[in-house]
């Protein structure tokens, strides 16, 4: 059995675990790489670009996949505003399709993305400048 038939004949639920599961993995890095880059906030970077831009597109990314997997997928003409407007249209999806659920796993998951990113910055500037 080849890697492309086992995927196309996996449950749909155990792809959209895989799916979130991913995007969960990606979303926390960049809370991570956006913690450690923090820690300079005086020299230009260009994880200044870099992050926010990969958190709208992976953010974005999600929800196309997402609506595309629970049997409701997002017209094509719309799509390009879950990127360009990710902060502010991909938690609204989430909410309207989970309900209240969907506003639980938002607020979740928006106060463990700045924890672990308030957190990393706090690391990282202990490990480069020392005890206050």
């Amino acid at each position: 059995m080849s890697a492309n038939s086992a995927a196309t004949t996996a449950p749909e639920g155990v792809i959209a675990c895989r799916h979130t599961g991913s995007f969960l993995i990606v979303f926390y890095m960049l809370a991570i790489m956006w913690g450690l880059r923090n820690t300079y906030q005086n020299t230009p970077s260009a994880l200044d670009l870099l992050v926010p831009v990969s958190l709208a597109f992976s953010l974005g990314w999600w929800a196309i996949v997402d609506a595309r997997l629970r049997h409701s997928p997002i017209p094509f003409l719309s799509q390009s505003w879950f990127v360009l407007l990710a902060a502010f249209v991909v938690p609204a999806y989430a909410i309207w399709s989970r309900r209240w659920a969907g506003l639980g796993w938002v607020a979740l998951h928006v106060v463990i993305w700045l924890v672990l990113a308030t957190a990393s910055m706090q690391i990282g500037a202990f490990l480069i400048y020392g005890q206050p």
